[in-house]
């Protein structure tokens, strides 16, 4: 039914505050909200569905920053947030068995609250998982480490041996480096799996009362999906688009604008990083990290190649998030400005 008549305390706003009793929706588009008896008069002639609210109604919040993608993957990966030691995530591999691809992904750890006090390594990985790739992320998204079975498949020792984002003997790895690894995992799951991917998150999102998001550093991997999706009318949470940098070079070729898309999947612009995190260790500071004296963090990019984005970006109309978390990494964002 394409009308809809919903009754109950409907909260259209807080400041100021306005509170009706009725709301009438047509074809998905608020088209009245007032008194009871518009709406009578509005449905008198009209076939209507009547839906009586149990409770309250308030509008739908709006995320600005979100990772869809993540959310679906951490739905169904293992979950490390909770974890207290070393010897915790070694006794989960063990019985954790993977549902999506043929990885086992892990999120969420943060050696601050382990009882050791140490990042993970490879060798931890190793000692339960020397068969199956294994990567698990750091709950900052700039950090994670791999098994050796994981380093032996992408070659990362070969390929980026001269990167300082790597450390090979422990496995561990930031930023350019996280984000290949993310890339190639990618290439393991298919179009049903990423469907099932952003579905698990939508819901998951919708749940929370959160009707309308700002998809950050979409991969290109992941659109096929998105856009069947769309096409299906399977999207149930407003999608707003801002790719990932290594794409855009594809947008501004086709001449892809913000704005282009339909009520639940929009283009806006692309997302750029200048630094890491702190926890990481990887957001870029003036001064060195109190305990790594010799780290200020990592550039991601410089200056003169920033503004020089901003300005094409601005030229061919597409918006850009930048990530900016150290003090120096505010000031490159705000110089190039």
């Amino acid at each position: 039914m394409s009308v809809k008549v919903f009754t109950g305390k409907i909260y259209m706003s807080f400041k100021p505050l306005k509170v009706v009793r009725c709301l009438v929706v047509a074809f998905g588009r608020v088209i009245y909200a007032g008194s009871d008896n518009v709406c009578e008069y509005i449905c008198k002639n009209t076939l209507c569905e009547n839906i009586n609210i149990d409770g309250i109604a308030l509008p739908g919040f709006v995320d600005s920053h979100i990772h869809m993608d993540t959310i679906g993957i951490k739905l169904n990966s293992l979950d490390m947030k909770n974890l207290k030691s070393i010897e915790d995530v070694k006794n989960i591999l063990k019985v954790y068995r993977n549902t999506i691809g043929k990885w086992i992904i892990g999120l969420g750890w943060d050696q601050e609250r382990f009882l050791e006090r140490r990042p993970l390594t490879r060798y931890d990985i190793d000692e339960v998982s020397n068969e199956i790739p294994v990567m698990l992320m750091r709950i900052c998204g700039h950090l994670g480490v791999v098994n050796s079975k994981a380093m032996e498949i992408l070659k990362l020792d070969k390929i980026f041996k001269d990167s300082p984002n790597i450390d090979i003997e422990k496995g561990i790895v930031k930023e350019d480096i996280l984000e290949y690894i993310w890339r190639n995992i990618g290439i393991d799951i298919d179009l049903y799996g990423y469907r099932k991917l952003l579905n698990d998150a939508q819901r998951y999102i919708i749940k929370h009362g959160v009707t309308s998001i700002g998809f950050i550093s979409v991969p290109i991997s992941v659109l096929p999906a998105l856009i069947s999706m769309d096409l299906e009318n399977k999207l149930i949470v407003k999608t707003h688009l801002y790719m990932d940098s290594i794409s855009s070079d594809i947008f501004k070729s086709i001449g892809l604008k913000r704005g282009f898309g339909d009520d639940f999947l929009r283009f806006m612009g692309i997302k750029i990083f200048i630094d890491g995190s702190l926890g990481a260790r990887t957001a870029l500071l003036s001064k060195p990290y109190s305990d790594e004296p010799n780290n200020l963090g990592i550039e991601r990019i410089s200056s003169n190649i920033l503004s020089s984005i901003l300005y094409n970006s601005k030229y061919n109309g597409i918006d850009v998030a930048i990530h900016a978390i150290g003090d120096k990494a505010l000031d490159i964002a705000l110089d190039s400005i």
